[in-house]
């Protein structure tokens, strides 16, 4: 075996590592069911001690989308405080506890969008961070937000549109002559 040959195999071996190395471990997964496109789901929640926590949510699509959504930190007065850290979305399902899909992409704070998800299933995990309060009464704390999905416009490229304006002026110039004799 060549030198470029053990080189590739040695990249191979390190790009398939380093995507299981993307998946999360969930501490709490649910289904969202088939979020069309459209669909609205409503998520949330809630937690009575201190850690960190991934809540996973899976879902799929039957068709092109873009997703959007909003999430709120709910912290009444007390003896705990929780600051969501991130909102990750990772193509696949959950399995046995974990994402089992590479990651899509993430947001550090409370609102989410990606665009341009395909038909398939879907992973979408929030983290975040329960701490102890100085004072405050015993009650818990938690997340509450929506996910919505809409069908996806494709916008067609430029060259495909210089295409179909040809075609129309061909077909323009058939008819008149056509008409003209």
């Amino acid at each position: 075996m060549n030198l470029k040959m053990k080189a590739f195999l040695i990249g191979a071996v390190a790009y398939a590592f380093s995507l299981n190395a993307m998946a999360l471990a969930c501490t709490s997964t649910s289904s969202l069911g088939t979020m069309g496109p459209p669909a609205v789901e409503l998520l949330g929640q809630s937690f009575t001690s201190a850690g960190s926590y991934a809540d996973c949510y899976s879902f799929s699509l039957n068709g092109a989308a873009d997703s959007l959504g909003w999430l709120i930190e709910v912290d009444p007065v007390s003896m705990l405080n929780i600051d969501i850290t991130g909102v990750s979305l990772f193509s696949g399902d959950v399995l046995g506890g974990n994402t089992t899909g590479s990651l899509l992409g993430s947001f550090s704070d409370t609102s989410l969008g990606f665009s341009g998800l395909a038909t398939g299933t879907y992973s979408l995990a929030i983290s975040s961070t329960v701490t102890k309060a100085s004072f405050g009464l015993p009650l818990p704390v938690g997340y509450a937000g929506q996910i919505t999905t809409i069908s996806s416009r494709q916008v067609p490229e430029p060259a495909t549109l210089g295409l179909f304006g040809l075609a129309l002026t061909g077909m323009g110039l058939v008819r008149r002559r056509r008409t003209a004799r």
